[in-house]
């Protein structure tokens, strides 16, 4: 992007498709909401804020950022009809015992607690 004059200052996630004929762009986004972000900063292994300094700075380090060697992975579960027109009301059940596993971690968008 530097070399088309239009430098990015931020965070850049490319999704790839690795075919057998090389890889291939699916997507790519800025966003810290997406699912991409919600398995990677679990694996961070320095300090986040350190990091959103530096870029609002322009100074990022060097070198790559840590990432721990554990494998991330994300689990969906979405309304029927989303993305388009999701149904409401729909319940999630098990979080609890999900939660309670070692290195799981739960992230709600779009979701709230009702009858507590």
């Amino acid at each position: 992007m530097a070399a088309m004059g239009e430098p990015i200052r931020g965070v850049l996630f490319a999704g790839l498709m690795i075919c057998a004929d090389g890889p291939r762009l699916i997507e790519y986004n800025v966003r810290f909401g997406d699912l991409e972000i919600q398995a990677m900063l679990p694996r961070l292994e320095e300090d986040l804020l350190g990091l959103l300094i530096a870029c609002v700075e322009e100074r990022l380090p060097e070198r790559a950022t840590r990432l721990s060697a554990r494998t991330a992975l994300t689990v969906v579960l979405a309304a029927k009809g989303y993305p388009g027109a999701p149904v409401r009301g729909s319940e999630i059940h098990g979080l609890e015992r999900a939660g309670a596993m070692p290195f799981v971690s739960i992230t709600h968008a779009g979701t709230k607690r009702e009858g507590q």
